[in-house]
């Protein structure tokens, strides 16, 4: 079988993921699409609150990765995921070790991983982390490291005859 992918995109403004239309929704998407993957880019939790505690993160967060069922997940967080939080980005890289989550022992949300099944094409996956709000107001938002570039040049650089046609995709949160 074809290997499918579905991802979670914004059209219109932040959608609140843990409220029980957008859990059915994600629910049905999983049901009905059967992904082989979901890639959750960002803005899955909105730190500015209101929030209980430190911690509270990981029970919202929870909710959505029931709603997903038993299918594997990778997570890179948004802007506003540890915006004006009682967490840190660092605290952030405890939902990582939730059930089904494919980056268990990463450190970072920078991540790179191949993905096919059986005889098919594969794919490489860059899942890059785009940094949360900037405290300077002129600059805004944070971006994707240049450490992070460099990886990907170095990667691109080894991987000559890895795969043919060369297939990537990068996904993050703008």
């Amino acid at each position: 079988p074809e290997a499918k992918t579905w991802f979670k995109s914004e059209k219109e403004g932040h959608l609140p993921i843990d409220t029980p239309a957008s859990l059915t929704l994600l629910q049905h998407l999983t049901d009905t699409v059967r992904p082989d993957l979901v890639i959750l880019t960002g803005d899955i939790l909105d730190g500015r609150g209101p929030w209980s505690g430190k911690d509270s993160f990981l029970d919202a967060f929870s909710l959505v990765i029931r709603a997903i069922r038993d299918t594997p997940w990778a997570f890179v967080p948004g802007n506003h995921d540890d915006d004006l939080s009682p967490w840190t980005r660092e605290d952030l890289l405890r939902i990582l070790s939730l059930p089904g989550c494919i980056q268990r022992r990463a450190t970072g949300f920078n991540h790179t991983l191949t993905v096919g099944k059986g005889g098919s094409p594969r794919v490489r996956l860059f899942l890059l982390d785009s940094g949360g709000n900037h405290p300077d107001p002129k600059l805004r938002f944070h971006v994707v490291s240049p450490e992070a570039v460099r990886d990907i040049q170095t990667w691109s650089g080894e991987s000559k005859g890895w795969l043919e046609p060369k297939v990537a995709l990068s996904y993050f949160h703008i």
